[in-house]
């Protein structure tokens, strides 16, 4: 018990980590499915409202003297409310000039500090976005990889499959943009943190960022590895699957990175029939989302600031102390990166309040 404590104050540690030293995987699997339940409690007994308020306020005293921070009286800011009135939602567009900076070398512009590399997001109007991926946001999004797993687990009913290998479908190498380099969705997440060795395929075979992803190669890589688990945009799992008709019965877990793969459950159960199907939702901006169940997430409310554009009445934004249930918004995002009230695009309903 009290190494299960200690670890809930790292969560950001691999789950390797979390095994070391116990011998029996049958015992193993229990103590990770009884940290996985304290975790899951910890999320869900929070006060989501003090969670949103404690994390705005902190990224809000963290950037106070960036450009941004200075632009919009950041050192003023004590309230949700503040907020909402000095940085109204804004769009990659309003972003730009200030992305444009970051690429050029300038420093503490959007967040403190400089970005260790970009992300590539065609987003949800196929519009390609460069995104400032920091540290900040490169721990927090693995830290929440990390939840997911856990949580996803719970849906198993066990984490045996983390002995095995994943295989991630649809990252890419890195490519060359000046000083930077620039990694397609999912790519940094899994490749630049300490689960890479988790991965297949290794990084050094990745194919490039324009290559059409051979999914021969990528069936004849999980027929060759101990592949348990499955992780991916479901629209490259769906060709895949499609593609090879493959069958890979030792698969246990298929993260579906994404929220449209109710539809071709079918598919992946011919494909993964010992599978269970786990739904994440984020992307390189941030992951706002962990599994609930089939296209429902809890929001990652710890991690990602959020506020939402009532789709009659746009011009009245609403933050989970004012949301209402079964109302269709603009989902709007504020992150470590450096996004602030950003409009990522997609619609969401909310449910629950508490958990939302």
């Amino acid at each position: 018990t009290t190494e299960i404590y200690t670890l809930s104050l790292h969560d950001a540690l691999p789950i390797s980590v979390i095994c070391s030293g116990v011998k029996s995987m049958a015992v193993e699997d229990r103590i990770l499915l009884a940290f996985a339940a304290l975790r899951k409690r910890q999320l869900l007994n929070a006060d989501p409202l003090a969670s949103q308020k404690n994390l705005l306020l902190r990224l809000v005293r963290r950037n106070a003297e960036t450009a941004f921070g200075k632009e919009h009286d950041f050192a003023s800011i004590r309230t949700i409310q503040d907020f909402l009135e000095r940085v109204p939602p804004k769009s990659y567009d309003d972003f730009r000039v200030s992305i444009e900076a970051i690429i050029g070398g300038e420093q503490d512009v959007l967040f403190a500090g400089r970005p260790e590399c970009f992300g590539i997001t065609s987003g949800t109007d196929a519009t390609p976005k460069l995104i400032p991926l920091n540290r900040a946001i490169l721990r927090t999004t693995r830290s929440t990889a990390v939840d997911a797993a856990l949580f996803g687990g719970l849906h198993h009913g066990s984490l045996s499959w983390q002995h095995g290998k994943t295989l991630y479908i649809g990252p890419r190498k890195g490519r060359a943009l000046g000083e930077w380099t620039v990694y397609a969705e999912g790519t940094p997440f899994a490749y630049l943190q300490a689960f890479r060795s988790r991965f297949v395929p290794a990084y050094e075979d990745l194919p490039e960022q324009e290559d059409t992803p051979n999914y021969a190669w990528l069936a004849d890589l999980a027929r060759r590895h101990r592949v348990t688990a499955i992780a991916g945009n479901p629209i490259e799992i769906v060709a895949l699957v499609c593609a090879t008709g493959m069958a890979l019965p030792d698969v246990q877990i298929v993260f579906n990175c994404g929220y449209w793969a109710t539809d071709h459950i079918h598919l992946y159960k011919s494909a993964f029939p010992n599978a269970t199907v786990v739904d994440v939702y984020g992307s390189n901006e941030g992951t706002y989302g962990l599994p609930k169940s089939s296209g429902v997430f809890f929001l990652n409310d710890r991690r990602v600031f959020f506020t939402f554009l009532p789709i009659e009445r746009e011009d009245q934004i609403v933050y989970l102390g004012t949301a209402a249930l079964n109302q269709k918004y603009r989902l709007c995002v504020t992150t470590p990166g450096g996004l602030w009230n950003y409009q990522t695009g997609d619609v969401i309903s909310l449910i629950s309040l508490r958990p939302p």
